[in-house]
């Protein structure tokens, strides 16, 4: 029987902003029909702290949720990681929300990884699919601006200078009338979301419908291919109109990735460069600053992250092209020249971007989540692992049955026990455990740099006179570490 297709709307709140050492504190999803009826009540689930990490003060006064709530709501991390696969596995799933790409798709990906689940099932197996509501909303402030369906809230940047509009749901759904109980609250987030699409599918009927068809990276290399393309996006900032007309100039290192010019640049320029001059012009901003250089306008894009890519320059009214300063016939006749050029430093360009843009050799196994794809014998034996209850994956280990080639899936496997099932381990494996803590929060210095956040938010409150109730917050925070470190310092 075919399942028909739903979204389901989701929102972390998280325990920091680095999604392969942060943890998730709370997730909320909620699913609906295309036409956005809701099935069911939300999904809210907690994330049960482990001793091996350390909330981030910022997002906890943020969020307001600490590490105490979520010890006393939630659940072990196996069983939250397994829920959520479960939800966003569910066939023909579209899993979507607002900067989820951007953001929570990481966390789901880096959750299900350390807790042994595919990564990346749920954005192409059994149908499933992701998409991303926020691009969409910058689309609209491109493409309409004060014209279309949204009403903006404007503020002044704080780094251009520039007069900008104000993109954050809490900040779109209060100016335009959209319920929203409670900002940071990843159930509210999730509603409010799923009300924000409603809106903008109801108003902009057919921008939202060619946006969600060309969701895939199949459709959005075909947008590319057209010639000229407009592609939309918040990472361009103000500065830019968080717009660009662009054509690609190369492949990337992945299937999924490609290079782009900025067309509003003259790509013949590049036949002037010799091999090391494209390679020192293809560094960060800012060490191509300090070389007194500038760096050369090529964007990596990922074609599986649903960017709003279109090919029909047409889109962009001639009248909102003249007020962000885009000149579409200098774009069309630079896309004329990229043609000529590129094909001739296409492999240079490609080599020196991967040279300069190589991955930071990550910290933990938890971390290495994009050093390499398993083995599918690894792959097989990681599924039975994370479907099994505590007591025979612990008599399986000790049993020498439990043998991954990877040596990160080595490395995590007594980590993902101690961490969802402390009260099995023996002694000796308790020690090991302890120490690993002991490594990870207090020999690193981590505990102690947690400790100075806390007194520098203290002390900011103090100054400005801001308590709403997070003095209470702060107590909890220096509580939790005091005991995490008890735990640690006497096992």
């Amino acid at each position: 029987m075919t399942v028909a297709p739903t979204f389901y709307w989701y929102d972390y709140e998280t325990f920091g902003l680095k999604p392969g050492r942060d943890r998730p504190a709370q997730f909320a999803g909620v699913r609906s029909t295309m036409d956005f009826e809701p099935l069911g009540e939300a999904d809210v689930l907690y994330d049960r702290p482990a001793q091996d990490v350390l909330p981030s003060v910022e997002s906890c006064l943020i969020t307001g949720i600490t590490p105490q709530e979520c010890e006393e709501k939630g659940m072990v991390e196996a069983d939250f990681a397994r829920m959520i696969f479960e939800r966003l596995n569910t066939p023909n799933t579209v899993s979507v929300g607002y900067n989820t790409i951007g953001f929570d798709d990481n966390v789901n990906r880096f959750l299900f990884w350390r807790n042994f689940l595919p990564p990346y099932d749920h954005v192409w197996r059994n149908g499933c699919s992701r998409w991303d509501i926020y691009p969409l909303v910058v689309a609209l402030w491109v493409l309409r601006g004060d014209n279309g369906s949204l009403t903006w809230t404007y503020v002044e940047d704080a780094r251009s200078g520039k007069v900008r509009p104000v993109f954050k749901l809490e900040v779109l759904t209060k100016t335009n009338g959209i319920g929203h109980q409670k900002a940071h609250d990843a159930s509210s987030d999730a509603y409010a979301t799923m009300a924000l699409a409603k809106h903008i599918a109801t108003t902009e009927p057919r921008l939202w419908q060619w946006a969600f068809n060309r969701r895939d990276k199949k459709s959005v290399m075909a947008e590319l291919d057209k010639g000229p393309a407009l592609w939309i996006s918040p990472k361009l900032g103000i500065a830019n109109h968080y717009h660009g007309i662009v054509g690609v100039i190369g492949a990337g290192a992945t299937p999924n990735e490609v290079l782009l010019w900025n067309l509003k640049e003259d790509p013949s320029q590049l036949l002037t460069l010799s091999h090391e001059e494209i390679r020192q012009r293809l560094r960060s901003r800012s060490e191509c600053e300090a070389a007194g250089v500038t760096r050369l306008p090529i964007t990596k894009i990922k074609l599986n992250e649903a960017p709003f890519i279109c090919g029909t320059l047409g889109v962009l009214s001639a009248e909102r092209a003249v007020a962000m300063g885009t000149n579409l016939d200098v774009a069309r006749e630079h896309y004329q020249r990229l043609l000529d050029v590129r094909d001739r430093v296409a492999d240079v360009i490609r080599e020196e971007w991967e040279a300069n843009n190589a991955f930071a050799p990550a910290e933990s196994a938890e971390e290495a989540l994009y050093d390499a794809f398993l083995s599918n014998e690894d792959a097989k034996l990681a599924a039975w692992v994370a479907n099994q209850d505590a007591e025979r994956l612990f008599e399986a280990v000790r049993a020498g049955k439990v043998n991954f080639d990877d040596e990160r899936l080595t490395a995590m496997l007594p980590r993902y026990l101690a961490r969802n099932w402390p009260e099995h381990l023996s002694d000796e494996e308790r020690a090991q455990w302890m120490q690993y803590c002991r490594d990870t929060l207090i020999e690193s210095g981590r505990l102690n740099r947690f400790n100075e956040e806390i007194d520098v938010a203290q002390e900011k409150l103090f100054e400005m006179g801001d308590d709403d109730g997070k003095d209470e917050l702060i107590g909890s925070l220096y509580e939790w570490g005091e005991r995490l470190s008890n735990q640690i310092d006497f096992a």
